[in-house]
């Protein structure tokens, strides 16, 4: 369970972009747990989206929660864990005897490719195809 720790630990982080926790054990309760970071009142917090039937649920944790949660997850709930990272991405398996499978793919590339960081604002700006209070030359000539 040490590795299962580790993982986690070089993936929890700033530089984590989105996390998917999937194969869940048992059907019927959470089928799905996404998991990102967002920046909120100027704290680094990681947002769980938790897909139970038709209901979405968010919750948001510190790093050290988000950890034990995700720990949790693998030993007792899930079997799968994709992560990716600016600089890489991983695959954590797991199974219900316990046994643990880490996985991880650097990213190659240039460097400002790599040096992207994740958006982490809590509320995006909606990008619409005509955006609000920019006056339209044809809407003004039709009176809009």
């Amino acid at each position: 369970m040490d590795q299962l720790k580790e993982a986690i630990v070089k993936i929890v982080t700033d530089q984590l972009y989105r996390l998917i926790v999937s194969k869940p054990f048992v059907k019927g309760e959470i089928t799905k747990v996404v998991v990102r970071p967002v920046m909120i009142k100027g704290q680094l917090l990681f947002q769980e989206t938790a897909y139970v039937g038709t209901k979405v649920l968010h919750h948001n944790y510190s790093d050290r929660e988000m950890g034990e949660r995700l720990q949790h997850y693998l030993q007792e709930e899930f079997g799968q864990l994709e992560a990716e990272c600016a600089d890489c991405r991983m695959t954590i398996l797991t199974n219900k005897k316990g046994t643990v499978t880490v996985k991880m793919k650097k990213k190659t590339g240039s460097v400002p490719e790599l040096s992207k960081k994740p958006l982490l604002e809590h509320n995006r700006v909606k990008r619409y195809l005509l955006e609000d209070g920019e006056p339209v030359d044809f809407l003004v000539a039709l009176g809009v």
